[in-house]
């Protein structure tokens, strides 16, 4: 291993993260830049040739500053951004002939806004969070923790499983899979993602690219985790019906709580920490790989948890039991009341149960995934209630609901955008020693980054490619 090499290993391992609300704050950061964006639609109305640059500082700048040189005032920006927000909704004129209490009726759209705004805003944090790490700019807090502890990049694994969860096919789907056609249908996306995984540690190997061994192990990656849950899931869902009230999360529970007895009871923490032989040593294929391949069955408890979030979402839609902004509302209410009592139940746990860790997927940080991921889509949920109360009193016709065309891309051609951003993150670390960079030039490599990323699901947007394996 080359210099380079063991100094990134080093800067990049070893940390214990932050707190819990300081990783909230921060990735909140997210939906106020939203916010902001539809705020200024209120003004100005959808822009005109200059579409691209205008999302791209008011909707990615406020977060790539909120994990970057801003991120001892996330709570601050994010006081900032709804000012300013307030500021140009008062600007904004409005229709005071209609009845005050008319908007209660106001049909939601079919296409769900909010989901799109959350699964994009994950892509967009785990992109730059992935290049970030590698600079002093990205505070070491935010970076992986080692064993225990939360930190804005824990996030990152997890919410992107539940960003998948809430649209699959299991969740979408108003009747019962059959298991055999639903796993051979679930074949293709899996086989891409092995491929992916294969091609990824090749590249890794090959370049002799810095590696943090305790985070999959020795082969594993994020793809292979990825095409293991997408799989399993294609096998476990179907076989409990419908009609059987929340049967996702009910699997969920028991695959997590049986996961858990392993790791508290049976031994499979110390294994998974130490080894076969207690020592660290990485002896055989599945002993080199233990974390990536045990963190599996936690990250299948999240997915099944968020096939159940998505299920709760699109069925309430097709029965037409929410369809008015009132009766969003009262469903955002619910989703509240939920996501207080996983909060309350991840401080139980933490107290009595185990500490988080991401390296293990226990139980906590399953819990952690399930609360934070309902927090965010709580807030873009609100959004588009409090949007749709405003387009429905504004004089023009303009559509406020829209998180940009930009955030569209990214929320289509997912996959795409994540294996850009690791193909690019690789790329610029044998381009650059990028410890050595000064904040000035880390944000703007960061910023050209993320503009590139953009531009390419754009353009594949306009092309009209279909990339969707998941």
């Amino acid at each position: 291993m080359n210099d380079w090499n063991l100094a990134h290993e080093r800067f990049v391992s070893n940390w214990n993260g932050t707190s819990l609300f300081e990783v909230s704050s921060v990735i909140s950061v997210a939906p106020a830049s939203v916010l902001l964006y539809r705020s200024f639609l209120t003004v100005w109305g959808p822009s005109k040739g200059y579409t691209f640059i205008v999302e791209f500082i008011l909707i990615m700048l406020p977060l790539l500053s909120a994990m970057t040189f801003a991120s001892d005032f996330s709570l601050h920006l994010i006081i900032i951004l709804i000012i300013l927000s307030a500021f140009l909704l008062k600007q904004s004129s409005c229709n005071t002939d209609k009845h005050p209490s008319s908007w209660q009726l106001i049909e939601f759209p079919d296409k769900l806004p909010f989901i799109s705004g959350y699964r994009a805003y994950i892509n967009i944090s785990t992109a730059v969070a992935i290049l970030a790490v590698d600079f002093n700019i990205f505070p070491r807090r935010f970076a992986k923790t080692e064993t225990y502890g939360v930190s804005v990049m824990d996030v990152g694994v997890g919410a992107y499983i539940v960003a998948n969860g809430i649209v699959s096919v299991e969740a979408r789907r108003h009747h019962n899979l059959h298991v055999v056609n639903h796993v051979v249908g679930t074949c293709y996306g899996s086989i891409v993602l092995i491929a992916l995984g294969i091609a990824r540690l090749i590249v890794v190997k090959v370049s002799n690219y810095h590696e943090h061994v305790s985070e999959y192990g020795r082969h594993w990656n994020f793809f292979f985790t990825l095409a293991v849950v997408k799989f399993v899931s294609a096998i476990f869902v179907p076989l409990i019906p419908r009609s059987v009230p929340f049967s996702a999360a009910l699997m969920g529970g028991l695959i997590m709580g049986l996961y858990q007895y392993g790791l508290s009871v049976c031994g499979l923490k110390d294994y998974l920490l130490f080894g076969f032989h207690g020592n660290g040593s990485r002896s055989n294929v599945v002993d080199a790989n233990r974390e990536g391949l045990l963190s599996c069955v936690g990250y299948l408890a999240i997915y099944l948890f968020s096939v159940e979030l998505g299920r709760v979402v699109f069925r309430r839609r097709w029965e037409g039991v929410i369809k008015t902004v009132k009766e969003w509302i009262y469903f955002c209410l619910s989703l509240l009341t939920f996501d207080i009592l996983c909060w309350f139940l991840l401080s139980l746990a933490t107290q009595h149960v185990d500490a988080v860790s991401r390296r293990m997927a226990n139980l906590t940080y399953v819990l952690w995934q399930v609360a934070y991921n309902t927090f965010a889509l709580i807030c873009f949920l609100s959004l588009d209630i409090l949007f749709l109360i405003i387009e429905f009193n504004h004089k023009t016709s303009t559509s406020l609901l829209s998180c940009g065309v930009l955030i569209e891309a990214i929320g289509q051609h997912q996959l795409v955008y994540f294996l850009s951003a690791n193909l690019l993150t690789g790329l610029i670390n044998k381009m650059i020693f990028t410890l050595a960079a000064s904040s000035l030039v880390a944000f703007i490599i960061l910023s050209v980054y993320l503009i590139l990323l953009s531009l390419l699901v754009l353009v594949i947007k306009q092309k009209g490619i279909t990339t969707k394996v998941w």
